[in-house]
């Protein structure tokens, strides 16, 4: 699974953002595969077992064992970790609107986490969170790219937000630590996102951030219509690696029931600014947009979701098409 500080499944759903049920005592399971079509596809696995706060899941190609006891008046974490292929997505770079393979390579890292958040009336919370990884990399069959020497990938960050039913709003402002960036690397990421669950309603979201002497693994991943990156429709999954990034999201949604059924059709347009970087180099801000068709099926066991997008404000040659998918089907906790 790449590493995303930017976005989660889970997060906000779709129609409803209530929260999260209790966990009972016993095991429950989770299923979830995709997979993201672009000119430089890639796909998720997600399995997973939790009972009450404690969770083992494989991520795609991480391995997590987490605890995570949740109270009335907050919640805390602390999870070990362990990846070996596509950290922060080094094996498919872009650069100016194309794929690059020959700059991509592989990776591995070993580490945890811990956080704690603090639930504050009317829905405010705070709270901060730590990591720290051993990162280290390695050629595939592509590479044509000096491969860097392993790093410590450290972070600390401090978490506040708003959450209502229908509106989640957080901001993280912290440091991070790499021998491939600068020393300290600070940053501060700013995500908003808004669905109503009335028949007919509005899909919103905002994602913004900036950072300063950020690496290849501390940058923002931006692009395509999964939720491991910084949403923008029609573009390939990552295909901006950003230290300053800003894309919002707005459109109709229709929420309708047939049974036990619950189908979700939305059609949204993104648009915003976000520089990029292939090796040390950082590009001017540049303006972005695409329009995607999102449709999402909840059943009483399984789901399944469906999204077309297409960017129309995009750098591109002749070869490389301004569409992209992604399709996901599973089963949630039980």
């Amino acid at each position: 699974m790449v590493r995303s500080h930017t976005a989660a499944l889970g997060l906000v759903g779709l129609c409803s953002m209530g929260s999260p049920a209790a966990a009972e005592s016993t095991w429950e399971r989770r299923f979830m595969v995709g997979a993201s079509i672009d000119p430089s596809p890639n796909g998720v696995v997600d399995l997973g077992l939790r009972r009450e706060a404690l969770s083992l899941q494989l991520l795609t190609d991480t391995l997590e064992v987490r605890w995570a006891p949740e109270g009335d008046h907050g919640r805390s974490w602390l999870a070990a970790r362990a990846e070996l292929g596509a950290v922060g997505l080094l094996i498919s770079p872009w650069f100016d609107g194309t794929p690059v393979p020959e700059a991509g390579f592989a990776g591995g890292y070993l580490g945890g986490e811990a956080g704690r958040i603090r639930y504050l009336p009317h829905g405010f919370y705070v709270g901060g969170s730590t990591f720290a990884y051993y990162t280290a990399f390695y050629e595939i069959p592509s590479t044509q790219v000096p491969v860097p020497d392993p790093t410590p990938w450290l972070g600390l960050d401090a978490l506040g937000g708003w959450w209502s039913p229908h509106t989640h709003a957080w901001l993280r402002v912290g440091v991070q630590h790499d021998t491939l960036g600068a020393p300290l690397q600070p940053h501060a990421h700013l995500q908003v996102r808004s669905a109503s669950d009335t028949p007919i309603g509005h899909r919103a979201a905002l994602h913004a951030g900036t950072g300063r002497g950020q690496s290849i693994l501390t940058r923002t991943r931006v692009g395509g219509l999964n939720p491991y990156a910084v949403p923008l429709a029609g573009a390939g999954w990552g295909e901006w690696w950003a230290e300053t990034y800003a894309i919002a999201r707005l459109g109709p949604q229709v929420c309708h029931t047939v049974g036990e059924n619950l189908f979700t059709h939305a059609l949204v347009f993104d648009g915003g600014v976000v520089d990029d970087a292939l090796g040390d180099q950082v590009s001017e801000l540049t303006s972005v947009w695409g329009v995607g068709a999102l449709h999402r099926w909840e059943g009483l066991r399984w789901f399944a979701q469906a999204d077309l997008g297409w960017a129309g404000g995009l750098t591109r040659t002749s070869d490389v098409p301004r569409w992209s998918g992604w399709l996901l089907v599973g089963k949630p906790w039980n």
